[in-house]
């Protein structure tokens, strides 16, 4: 096989319009020829990154953005700050509140006094945000 014959091959394979003859063709033809392997394997590689959706995406995008906030208050020594409490306490509260939420299907007058304080606090703690400086 040429590599005229492979490259065409390796459009194909990009497309997802390979027959199964064809492609073990070009397999075999990539194990020879080292041009034609870097070829194929840069495709493989970008078909790879393309899969990812717009979720995975935006979770990435939040989670490299987080380490950037961390390495930054490392860099300052100044990780355990006030607004960085009243962040992990807002959190929490919104998290007990939630669970509340779910948990109050009979309209009990214990678990309904539970979740007016857990949304008072996390009121409290949300402007405690806003009034707070590092």
């Amino acid at each position: 096989m040429l590599c005229k014959d492979a490259e065409e091959l390796i459009k194909n394979y990009k497309t997802g319009s390979i027959t199964a003859d064809n492609f073990l063709l070009l397999i075999q033809h990539t194990k020879e020829c080292p041009k034609c392997r870097a070829l194929f394997d840069s495709v493989e590689s970008s078909s790879a990154q393309g899969d990812e959706n717009d979720v995975t995406l935006a979770i990435k995008r939040i989670f490299q953005s987080y380490q950037k906030f961390i390495k930054k208050k490392k860099q300052e020594n100044r990780f355990y700050t006030k607004k960085t409490f009243y962040i992990i306490l807002n959190i929490l509260f919104i998290l007990f509140a939630v669970v509340g939420v779910l948990n109050d299907f009979s309209f009990n007058n214990f678990y309904m006094s539970i979740n007016l304080f857990m949304l008072a606090t996390t009121l409290l703690t949300t402007v405690m945000l806003l009034v707070v400086e590092d």
